[in-house]
C-alpha cells in the first residue's frame, strides 16, 4: 500500500505547487501600483495625493515578502523540509495581513481624496480625479481578493503539511484547490487589466491638474 500512498502523493503535490508558484508571481507583479509624487497645483490635494506613497509602498514590500516565501516553498517541499514549508506558509499569511491593511489604509484616503476632488473648481481636474478614484478603488478591491483567495489557499494547505512533520496523510479538497486556482488566475488577468487602467487614470489626472510624476525605483 506504501507504493501507492506515495503514487497518489505525486500526484496532487504538483497540482498545489503550481498554485503556490502561481501566487508568488501574482504577488510579485502588482507592486509598482500607484509608486508615483506629484508637485504643483492645488497644494492640499498634492499633499493628499502624495500620502497614497507610505501605504502604496507597504503594501508592496508585503506582497514582495509573500511573493518570494511562497515561490521558494517548492523547493522546500521537495526537499522534505516540511516544518520550513509550514513556517513560510504562516510567515506569507502574516505579510498578506499586512498587505490588507496598508490596502484597507489607501482605501480611507482614496475617500479623503475624493472630498478634495469633488471641491475643485476644474471641471477637467473633477472628471479626471473621480475617473482615477474609481480605478483605484477597483485596484484595491482586487488586491484584497486577491490576498483572501491567497490566505484561504494557505490555510488549505498547511494542515497537510503538518500532518506530514507528524507522519501523517491528510487528504486535501482537491475541489477547492481546483476552484481557488481558477480564481487566482481570474484575479491576475483582472489585476493586470486594472494596471493599465490606472497607470493612465494616473497619467490623465496628472495632466490636467499639472502633477509632476516621478516613478518610483
Amino acid at each position: 500500500m506504501e507504493p501507492q500512498t506515495n503514487e497518489t502523493k505525486r500526484q496532487r503535490v504538483p497540482k498545489w505547487l503550481a498554485v503556490i508558484l502561481l501566487i508568488g508571481g501574482l504577488c510579485l507583479i502588482i507592486i509598482g501600483l500607484l509608486q508615483i509624487f506629484g508637485s504643483m497645483t492645488s497644494k492640499a490635494l498634492v499633499n493628499k495625493f502624495n500620502e497614497f506613497q507610505g501605504p502604496t509602498a507597504k503594501t508592496g514590500d508585503a506582497l514582495t515578502a509573500a511573493g518570494t516565501l511562497l515561490s521558494g516553498i517548492t523547493a522546500k517541499e521537495q526537499a522534505k523540509d516540511y516544518a520550513g514549508v509550514v513556517a513560510d506558509l504562516q510567515a506569507a499569511a502574516t505579510k498578506l495581513s499586512d498587505a490588507e491593511s496598508a490596502i484597507n489604509s489607501l482605501i480611507s484616503l482614496t475617500s479623503e481624496f475624493k472630498v478634495l476632488i469633488d471641491k475643485n473648481s476644474d471641471q477637467n481636474i473633477k472628471t479626471a480625479g473621480l475617473h482615477f478614484i474609481d480605478v483605484s478603488s477597483a485596484r484595491n478591491t482586487a488586491v484584497l481578493k486577491m490576498t483572501a483567495n491567497t490566505k484561504e489557499f494557505i490555510n488549505l494547505v498547511i494542515p497537510y503539511y503538518n500532518g506530514l512533520i507528524q507522519g501523517k496523510q491528510i487528504t486535501l479538497d482537491e475541489a477547492k484547490i481546483t476552484a481557488i486556482s481558477e480564481q487566482l488566475n481570474t484575479d491576475s488577468q483582472s489585476i493586470a487589466k486594472i494596471s493599465a487602467e490606472l497607470e493612465t487614470a494616473t497619467q490623465d489626472l496628472a495632466k490636467v491638474a499639472n502633477f509632476t510624476l516621478t516613478k518610483k525605483e
